[in-house]
């Protein structure tokens, strides 16, 4: 529960660009449609080229460091976002994000899969989707009356904020789950004996 909590914050910072930067763009900057389309698309074609090889090379890593040092670039990069004006910008902050996705969403995957006992994976999938489902929901809503209240611009500090707050939740994380793979590690060792 502790980890699906970490993973909504993740991605309540993380959609924010793809939520917000449209509304953001074109009110403050007067980014075009066409310009704010090609930023999303710059996620779209990294994705298509790197995801394969990035999960490859990933899978190896420690889960757990991979997710809060990747919480902790995703909050660098949404907090970029308050510092540009121009399409390039964002564009470049968006394959920052998009190199920090392909890191975190296998991953993640891969952790709640590995952490769930077998005869039960499909709750923790589930789980796993709705956090999803949440972190869509309530990230721009409050981003939005930060977006009204409080400046434009604090959205992107406040999606930072987040993310940090998963990369911390994601550290601590990281002793119960040794101790919990040591546990059944010992269990299977006991079962073959």
């Amino acid at each position: 529960m502790i980890a699906l909590l970490a993973f909504a914050f993740n991605g309540m910072g993380a959609l924010l660009p793809f939520q917000l930067l449209g509304i953001y763009g074109k009110e403050n900057f007067a980014l075009s449609e066409s310009q704010l389309g090609l930023i999303v698309v710059v996620n779209a074609l990294m994705v298509v080229a790197f995801q394969v090889p990035v999960a490859t090379k990933t899978r190896k890593l420690n889960s757990l460091k991979v997710l809060a040092s990747g919480a902790v670039f995703y909050a660098a990069g949404i907090a970029s976002m308050s510092l540009g004006s121009q399409a390039l910008h964002f564009a470049l902050g968006m394959s920052v994000l998009t190199i920090v996705e392909l890191l975190i969403a296998p991953t993640f995957t891969s952790f709640a899969v590995n952490l769930a006992p077998e005869e039960i994976r499909g709750r923790y999938m589930s789980a796993y989707w709705v956090s999803w489902s949440v972190s869509r929901g309530i990230g721009p809503a409050l981003a939005g009356q930060v977006y009204d209240a409080v400046s434009p611009r604090a959205i992107w500090y406040m999606g930072g904020m987040w993310n940090l707050l998963a990369a911390v939740i994601f550290a601590s994380l990281a002793p119960s789950y040794r101790r919990r793979k040591q546990a059944q590690q010992q269990e299977k060792i006991g079962e073959n004996t």
